[in-house]
């Protein structure tokens, strides 16, 4: 997302934002090294610079020029470090300047809203939900891949609704959850339709929109 404004004099002014706070330029055209003088910071090379074009952010080389136009904010992060590291929210990439990235920032830079949560997705444990003051560390592993969506997901059960937490599920535990009666077994509806009889002590991570059903043992449904 991109910051509109309009020129105050109807000039061609440009503008530009360097991390967060905001420049006018009056060239069609600039170079990484100019936008690190704009904000003072010096020597260019001791710094990495990002530009920020949501959704996505790219790496601003100091002799690359960009090419700006009126009536929008470009914006940029910069960063006093050595290289650039790699991240990506929903399978779009982002390159950023530290080691790590706030969610404060990940908010900002993917224009995610705050009533969503970025995690980090596990096969067979429970999603990584980054809390609001947590920090994503961008060097612990290969390229992190998040995720965005719901703190719970919704799941099915018959005609009913139900939250629950992104994490791993033993059957007894969805037993449980969805007060199915005693004795009777627990399906998964998977694909098109078909049915897969949860086994008991059984782990299923449960996604947004799962739906369960329950029979008695001789295969009447509840």
């Amino acid at each position: 997302m991109t910051h509109s404004f309009e020129p105050p004099d109807g000039g061609r002014n440009f503008q530009v934002m360097i991390n967060h706070s905001l420049v006018a330029v009056d060239s069609t055209t600039i170079d990484g090294r100019s936008i690190l003088r704009l904000a003072r910071l010096t020597p260019a090379e001791d710094h990495i610079l990002v530009q920020v074009v949501r959704p996505g952010s790219i790496a601003c080389g100091l002799d690359e020029q960009v090419h700006l136009v009126v009536g929008t904010v470009h914006e940029f992060r910069a960063f006093k470090f050595d290289r650039t590291l790699n991240f990506t929210v929903d399978g779009v990439g982002y390159v950023w300047g530290a080691e790590t990235v706030s969610i404060a920032d990940l908010h900002d830079i993917t224009g995610t809203s705050h009533d969503k949560v970025f995690f980090l997705e596990h096969q067979d444990e429970p999603d990584h939900v980054l809390g609001a003051g947590d920090t994503l560390d961008l060097q612990q592993r290969g390229i992190e891949h998040l995720h965005t969506g719901k703190r719970l997901v919704t799941v099915h059960y018959g005609e009913e609704h139900f939250e629950l937490e992104r994490r791993p599920y033993t059957t007894e535990e969805l037993l449980a959850e969805f007060k199915v009666p005693a004795g009777y077994v627990l399906d998964l509806i998977e694909g098109m339709g078909e049915f897969r009889e949860l086994k008991p002590n059984e782990r299923t991570k449960v996604r947004e929109g799962m739906e369960f059903i329950s029979h008695a043992p001789c295969g009447q449904s509840s």
